[in-house]
């Protein structure tokens, strides 16, 4: 996946959202480095939840987590991962317009040129809107408003929407 020094660097600042992630070399999962409060959350309040959710729900966007993991270093504070589902590997790259990570605000939410994944104001100003066709649109958004009430009863607000734009 990656060496071991990049994750001891990047668990230092651990907890600043999305900022360390590194992928498989077949780009199938994305492992990200989370504080241990996050770590606690998704162990004691989400997991168990999401499974069933997923189970019970297949149609659901919500990322799959495959585990929670602690990296435990001798005289160095540990490390917590997740190991999640990159969705977007199963798009070929060439087909690749655009990623964007969308939370519904504009605060804080412009990433520069040099950034693969872009945010709400990118999203704003380069796309305006999606097409999508109108038996499609009507299953999206019943999937999105279903996710995002399993989120809410989870006492959840912190998540996003990751759009591809092919």
């Amino acid at each position: 996946l990656c060496n071991l020094e990049q994750i001891e660097s990047a668990g230092e600042s651990a907890g600043r959202s999305g900022c360390h992630m590194f992928f498989s070399r077949d780009t199938r999962f994305v492992v990200k480095v989370i504080s241990i409060h996050d770590k606690d959350v998704l162990l004691e309040q989400v997991f168990d939840d999401l499974f069933e959710y997923l189970q019970d729900t297949p149609s659901s966007l919500l990322c799959r987590i495959y585990g929670v993991y602690k990296i435990k270093q001798i005289l160095k504070h540990n490390i917590y991962v997740v190991l999640l589902e990159n969705l977007i590997s199963r798009i070929p790259a060439h087909s690749l317009q655009a990623i964007y990570d969308l939370k519904g605000s504009t605060v804080n939410r412009w990433s520069s040129e040099k950034d693969k994944v872009k945010k709400d104001t990118n999203f704003l100003q380069n796309q305006k809107f999606l097409s999508v066709a109108d038996c499609d649109r009507t299953n999206l958004l019943k999937t999105i408003e279903t996710d995002v009430k399993f989120l809410k009863s989870l006492g959840l607000m912190d998540y996003s929407l990751l759009v591809t734009v092919v």
